[in-house]
């Protein structure tokens, strides 16, 4: 038996030593000039579109490719240079197609169904079966949910830019130099308050797109909302820009809303670009849920006063200073209050899950966030928060900040808790937030815009405000500093 393997074992030496083979080196320098050469035709392809104009310039690339392989594998062309080529043949697309079209050929005399039909994959089909298999287990890793609320962006969602509105009051606070525009009529020229919440909104849309270096038609879908009823400020607003738009409310969150269902949508690829933008105004809000300006009352030290601004932002899927790599999706929560003019109080808890259940879900600490910026809590809502943390055993009140405290001067601008409004978080973060981050200040934000979830009838029938806080993580994109910063 040993002296059988060793016979075996002899002869196979020989049968090697004897066998002729091709030259690696050869091999690979004519695979090399034969792969390059297609590659090169299909980069050829590619800047032929792209000088014409055309956005889909890499798929007329892969049908050219695929055309002329499939066409000179019927001339019995390829074949040839596939027998000289080698791996450069096979690797490109080229290879692909001609894996499909060589056994139509061959087979076209058995018939449509036994001939082409049943074995015009015979090469083909593995690479399909097993190419669909490993896009689909990419596509998990990209999108994949984590914990009970989050979601992970594997691929991130890159803003592009950004821009913000805001009114006389709001230009006369501590964050004046940081917003884009600063209105000096609150009416803005129109003919009532909510015209002028709707052109607040449409000169933030109009320059955010503007400073992406694109035009409204790039835009392939705009997620936008604001606190009236109908969301008509954004109706009126956005609808001239004749874009594809979701109307979105989640009250003084809906900026987070905004960004975490357009981060979604560019992240599955249904659009190269979005925008997202949320406004309000002080006047509208009075007169939809309080009481007429002219009205004599006397305003509780707890309740906020509604920022008159808005904020945009372009969403894409390439490249930008700051990126959107994890959502936690808020959820309602509700304690009992019924005081609508301790607004902070309501949604404080819903900020407190929002921000727990992000660092549970990605095992985070705080401390691993330059920056937690909730939305519109104020500063009664500010300490609910950090005691609501600090009983589920986090200390954040070194590197938490709040976008309603940050708006306005308590001191000087008479705001009492601070500002509100879904203008609020929107204009902080197009105006400070994000180029903070964007010039490499902050590495890692959470940004958590909350929301009342209330109504005119809910508040006259005696129901409890409900709160909500929608979760994005946004972080610095590493390269060059921006010249601005």
């Amino acid at each position: 038996m040993q002296k059988d393997r060793e016979k075996q074992q002899l002869y196979e030496e020989y049968v090697k030593k004897v066998t002729p083979t091709h030259s690696l080196p050869a091999n690979m320098v004519k695979a090399f000039l034969v792969g390059g050469l297609i590659c090169v035709s299909g980069q050829a392809v590619t800047e032929w579109a792209l000088a014409a104009g055309m956005e889909t310039a890499g798929t007329w690339c892969s049908i050219a490719l695929i055309f002329l392989s499939a066409l000179t594998t019927g001339m019995n062309l390829y074949p040839r240079l596939a027998k000289w080529g080698g791996a450069g043949t096979l690797v490109p697309i080229t290879g692909f197609a001609n894996s499909v079209a060589a056994p139509a050929v061959e087979y076209q005399k058995e018939g449509q169904v036994f001939g082409i039909g049943s074995k015009i994959f015979t090469i083909a089909g593995p690479v399909i079966l097993y190419g669909v298999l490993t896009s689909w287990v990419l596509g998990l890793i990209q999108y994949v949910e984590i914990g009970k609320q989050s979601i992970r962006l594997e691929k991130p969602v890159y803003v592009e830019s950004w821009a913000s509105v805001v009114g006389k009051k709001e230009g006369e606070g501590p964050l004046a130099p940081f917003f884009d525009e600063i209105e000096t009529d609150d009416q803005l020229g129109q003919d009532n308050w909510e015209e002028a919440e709707s052109m607040l909104q449409q000169k933030a849309a109009r320059l955010a797109i503007k400073k992406a270096g694109c035009c409204p038609e790039d835009i392939r879908i705009i997620f936008a909302g604001d606190l009236l009823a109908q969301s008509i400020a954004s109706s009126f607003g956005i609808g001239e820009l004749e874009r594809p738009m979701y109307g979105v409310f989640g009250a003084c969150s809906t900026m987070g809303e905004a960004l975490s269902l357009g981060a979604i949508t560019v992240s599955a690829g249904h659009g190269e670009r979005v925008l997202a933008v949320t406004s309000s105004h002080f006047a509208t809000a009075e007169k939809e849920f309080r009481f007429p300006l002219g009205y004599g009352n006397q305003r509780p030290l707890s309740a906020s006063w509604t920022v008159t601004g808005s904020g945009a932002c372009v969403l894409n899927r390439k490249q930008g200073r700051v990126k959107i790599t994890g959502l936690t999706i808020g959820k309602v929560v509700d304690y009992g209050l019924k005081d609508s003019q301790n607004m902070g109080a309501c949604m404080a808890p819903a900020a407190c899950s929002t921000i727990v259940q992000n660092l549970k879900d990605f095992g985070r600490k705080p401390g691993e966030y330059d920056q937690i910026i909730t939305g519109d809590l104020g500063y009664v809502g500010q300490q609910i928060l950090l005691d609501l943390l600090e009983k589920e055993g986090y200390q954040a009140g070194k590197n938490h900040k709040d976008c309603g405290i940050l708006m306005y001067d308590q001191k000087t601008q008479d705001t009492h808790a601070g500002g509100s409004g879904c203008g609020c978080s929107a204009s902080v973060l197009a105006g400070y937030i994000l180029p903070k981050i964007a010039c490499g200040d902050w590495k890692r934000v959470l940004f958590v815009p909350t929301g009342a979830l209330m109504s005119k009838v809910s508040f006259y029938e005696g129901n409890s405000v409900p709160g909500i806080a929608q979760g994005v993580v946004l972080e610095w994109e590493e390269g060059e500093v921006e010249q601005t910063c």
